[in-house]
């Protein structure tokens, strides 16, 4: 099971896998734990934002677990990184408009990161290259 998480997350699928080990010999019970069921209508649309390049969290998963709550709403990063908070203008207004006003945004929606990465880099390795001219790649 371990590899298969692994093979799913790489660089995070094997810790994730094993790091819960402990709590299985801890002895505690959570009586009052929703275990379900899941397929079930809410007040509120259910807002599940995906990433689609996050290392931790395939975006895979995303519409499958969107699809457990009949009123979901899918937001993409169309991004790099684990989680979205903070990542894009857009992302961060819709979770605004969502939690202060109730309004979650449509179904499938994508939004951009505000930076991609390295592209500071790149830039500045452009601009420390007056010889080579602009669009060029410098390998």
């Amino acid at each position: 099971m371990i590899d298969a998480y692994n093979a799913e997350a790489p660089y995070f699928g094997r810790f994730r896998g094993w790091a819960p080990l402990p709590c299985e010999f801890w002895g505690l019970r959570d009586h009052d734990a929703f275990r379900g069921p899941w397929q079930q209508r809410t007040r509120a649309a259910v807002l599940v934002i995906g990433t689609r390049h996050d290392p931790a969290t395939p975006y895979r998963q995303a519409r499958p677990y969107a699809d457990f709550f009949p009123d979901s709403r899918l937001l993409t990063l169309d991004g790099w990184g684990h989680t979205a908070i903070g990542k894009s203008a857009c992302v961060d207004a819709a979770i605004a408009r969502y939690l202060v006003a109730g309004d979650p945004p449509h179904d499938g929606a994508v939004c951009a990161p505000d930076s991609v990465p390295f592209a500071a880099q790149a830039a500045a390795r452009s601009a420390s290259r007056p010889d080579v001219p602009p669009g060029l790649p410098l390998w």
